[in-house]
């Protein structure tokens, strides 16, 4: 199921720019004139499909244009280790100060619970502890499972809001009713977080497949897991996360799958995260692991492997998200434009 969610994906803006509303509904009056010309001279020849829209239309003025969209900031886990008690393990205790500009500027941004912000801020925390930390990293997921039953909708909706082969939407087809397509766009939209959460979620998401985290960010992440299994700290253990971060940062995709989908060739923060908890939940971990043995750094990368590829999944299921929202918008837009200018 993963697998076939991640091989459909389909970028959230197509490369051809989409019709608006109201070049929509012209083009819809356009072909109802033709029609009724056609049967009333059956020897009357039809114009090309150039001639439906008029010459002198612009969608750059149209009142639908949607405004440029402004993506939220995003927090890395070095932004969170600044603002708490920095980890006390190998270079990771050397972590610098690190803003958010100079994070963007180099191109460390990683998604984070700015998704979700709560009253509009997100809440700075206090100091580093293990929940800010993974709560920071699991970020994509996390959101996904918020998402859940939006995402589910969204996939129900997939035939309503198909395209044909002219990449012209069904539901607004020469005979569909118009009213009832534009009555269940409603009723689905309303399940749907807004388009503008959903695309700033997708850039936020997508830039932890694209960007390369840095060493210490692996490291903060591997400390406080050596933290929680109780494994007392020391040249060994410093050698450890070093290690860790060293063999995080060159994990090529082993797969054909995966291959094809173009995975990143290191392991994002995310999946990372993802592993630690699944070590964490793990009943064996607390008794394998305590006092000065680690978890075996093949069975980590291992596990951030399937991750990986798990959060390429999530990336598909926002962008099939976004996707179905930006396309029940247009329906509603195409219908009001229609009505609001009348049938001829």
């Amino acid at each position: 199921m993963a697998d076939e969610t991640l091989a459909s994906i389909i970028p959230l803006h197509q490369p051809k720019k989409a019709r608006t509303g109201a070049e929509r509904a012209r083009a819809y009056r356009q072909r109802r004139r033709q029609k009724a010309k056609a049967a009333a001279s059956p020897n009357h020849e039809s114009p090309s499909s150039e001639s439906l829209i008029p010459e002198d239309f612009s969608s750059e003025d149209s009142a639908f244009a949607e405004p440029p969209l402004t993506p939220p900031p995003t927090v890395t886990v070095l932004d969170v280790a600044r603002d708490g008690d920095a980890p006390s393990r190998g270079n990771a205790k050397a972590t610098p100060s690190v803003s958010y500009a100079s994070c963007r500027n180099r191109g460390r941004v990683m998604a984070s619970n700015i998704i979700t912000q709560t009253s509009g801020s997100l809440v700075t925390p206090t100091r580093t502890d293990v929940a800010t930390l993974m709560d920071t990293a699991l970020a994509p997921f996390n959101l996904r499972d918020r998402w859940s039953e939006a995402i589910e909708a969204a996939r129900k909706a997939t035939p309503f809001v198909a395209v044909d082969d002219d990449d012209e939407l069904v539901a607004l087809g020469d005979n569909v009713d118009w009213p009832s397509s534009r009555a269940r766009a409603v009723e689905i939209q309303q399940k749907l977080p807004p388009l503008t959460e959903i695309t700033a979620a997708c850039k936020a998401v997508d830039k932890t497949l694209r960007v390369k985290p840095v060493p210490e960010e692996y490291q903060i992440l591997a400390s406080k897991m050596l933290d929680v299994l109780g494994i007392r700290g020391g040249d060994d253990t410093d050698a450890y996360t070093e290690a860790l971060a060293w063999t995080l940062a060159d994990v090529w995709p082993s797969s054909s799958r995966d291959c094809e989908y173009g995975l990143p060739k290191w392991i994002p923060i995310p999946a990372l995260a993802k592993a630690i908890k699944r070590v964490l939940e793990d009943r064996d971990s607390w008794e394998h692991f305590g006092g000065t043995k680690r978890p075996p750094i093949p069975d980590i990368v291992d596990r951030c492997k399937d991750y990986r590829h798990d959060l390429a999944c999530v990336l598909a299921q926002l962008e099939m998200l976004g996707r179905t929202q930006e396309r029940l918008g247009q329906i509603i837009q195409t219908v009001d434009q229609y009505e609001a200018d009348g049938p001829w």
